[in-house]
C-alpha cells in the first residue's frame, strides 16, 4: 500500500510539473505574442508618430521660411529706407562739410591777405626806419668826416705856417750868412789891396 501510494504521489507530482510547464510554456508563447503585438503596434505609432513629426517639421519649416521671408523683405524694407536717409544725410554732412571747408578757405584767404598786409606794413616800416637810421648815420658820418677834415686843415694850415717860419728863418739865416761872407769878402780884398799897395 505504502508503495502504491507513492508511485501514485510520484505520478501526480509528475502530472503537476508537466501542467506547470504547459502552463509556463502558454505564458510564455502569450507574452511573446503581446510582445509581438506590442512591438508591432509600437513600430506603427512610431512610424506614425515619425510621419506626424515630419509633417509638423515641414509645416514649421515651411511657417518659419514663411515669417523669415516677411522678416527680411521688412528688413530690406528698412534698412532700404534708413539707406535712403542714411544717403541723404550723408549728402547733407557732406554739404555742411564743403560749406565749412569754402569758409574756412575764405577766412584762410582773409587772414594770408592781412598777414601780407601786414608783414608789408612791417617792411614799409623797417624801410623807413632804416632808410632813416642810414640817413643820420650818413649825416653823423658826414659831420665827423666835415669836422676831422676841418682838424686836418687847421693842423695842415698850422705845419704849413710852422714850414713857412721856419723856411723865412732859414732864409733870413741864409742871407745872414750871404751878408757876412759879403763883408768877409770885402774886407779880404781891401786887405788883399792894401798889402799889394804897401809893397
Amino acid at each position: 500500500l505504502a508503495s502504491e501510494a507513492d508511485s501514485a504521489a510520484a505520478a501526480a507530482e509528475e502530472e503537476r510539473r508537466r501542467e506547470v510547464a504547459a502552463a509556463l510554456a502558454e505564458a510564455e508563447r502569450a507574452a511573446a505574442e503581446r510582445l509581438a503585438a506590442f512591438e508591432s503596434s509600437a513600430a506603427a505609432r512610431a512610424a506614425e508618430a515619425e510621419k506626424a513629426a515630419a509633417k509638423a517639421a515641414a509645416e514649421a519649416e515651411a511657417e518659419f521660411a514663411e515669417e523669415l521671408a516677411a522678416k527680411v523683405a521688412a528688413a530690406l524694407e528698412a534698412a532700404e529706407a534708413r539707406s535712403i536717409d542714411d544717403v541723404s544725410a550723408a549728402n547733407e554732412r557732406a554739404d555742411a562739410a564743403a560749406r565749412e571747408l569754402d569758409e574756412l578757405r575764405a577766412s584762410y584767404d582773409e587772414m594770408e591777405r592781412s598777414v601780407e598786409a601786414k608783414s608789408a606794413a612791417a617792411a614799409e616800416a623797417v624801410r623807413v626806419e632804416s632808410e632813416t637810421a642810414a640817413a643820420a648815420a650818413l649825416k653823423k658820418a658826414a659831420e665827423e668826416a666835415e669836422a676831422e677834415l676841418v682838424a686836418v686843415e687847421v693842423r695842415a694850415a698850422w705845419a704849413i705856417e710852422e714850414e713857412r717860419a721856419r723856411a723865412e728863418a732859414a732864409i733870413a739865416a741864409g742871407d745872414a750868412d750871404a751878408a757876412e761872407a759879403a763883408d768877409a769878402m770885402k774886407k779880404s780884398e781891401k786887405a788883399t789891396k792894401e798889402a799889394e799897395a804897401a809893397k
